[in-house]
Order: C-alpha cells, then structure tokens, then sequence
C-alpha cells in the first residue's frame, strides 16, 4: 500500500464495521419492538461508537502519512459511507428519502472534523 493511498485504505477499513454497527443500531432503535429500550442512553451509546470509529480511523491514516489531511479524509470517508448505510435503513423503514442525501453529508462532515483532530492529536 502507498502512502497516499493510506486514507483510502483506512476509511474503508473502518467503515466496515461502523456500518455493521449502524444497521443494528437501526434495527433497535427504528424497530417498535424494541420500544423498551431507554431512548437517551442509547443514543448516547450510538454516539460513543461511532465517535470511537471515526477518531480510530482518524488517527490510523494520520500516523501512517504524518499528515492531518489523511487523517480527516480517512474519517470523512467512514463516515459518509456509514451515512449511507444509516440513510438506507432510514428509507427501508419508511422515512424520508432525503436521508440518502443528508446523513452521508453529516458523516463525511463530522469525520473530517473528528478524523482531523485526531490525526492532530496523534502526530
């Protein structure tokens, strides 16, 4: 693997499991039987998971190129391909189509911004 294809490698690599971690999060927080599950707790626990994805892809790509840039291209990408996946458990339980559209821009937005701060951290 080159170097400059580092970010491309890692955002795949972590969106791989993030993505896996949004359809069960979908599941059981779009199904009505799991309506017993307490709502602020879980979505804190979402946000946890998905925070720790994106800052692990973020630092990956930036200690591999030394570089801040790879480091939040590699988290923008986990995240758009992780906003993909949420928008189309979005729309297979009868939301909004619009979700293909925005969740994949706020993935990419906030793993740039997670990814970048990591990478930073981790030079």
């Amino acid at each position: 693997m080159t170097v400059q294809r580092a970010w491309l490698v890692v955002g795949i690599g972590a969106a791989l499991p993030l993505s896996f971690s949004v359809v069960v999060f979908a599941f059981v927080g779009l199904n009505p039987q799991f309506s017993w599950v307490p709502e602020i707790p879980f979505l804190g626990f979402v946000a946890a998971v998905v925070l720790l994805d994106l800052v692990g892809a973020g630092m990956r790509a930036g200690r591999m190129t030394g570089s801040v840039r790879d480091g939040a291209m590699a988290a923008a990408l986990a995240g758009a391909i992780g906003g993909v996946v949420a928008g189309g458990c979005y729309v297979i339980s009868g939301r909004s189509a619009t979700n293909l559209v925005v969740l994949p821009v706020l993935g990419a937005v906030a793993g740039a911004v997670v990814g970048a701060a990591a990478a930073f951290v981790r030079r």
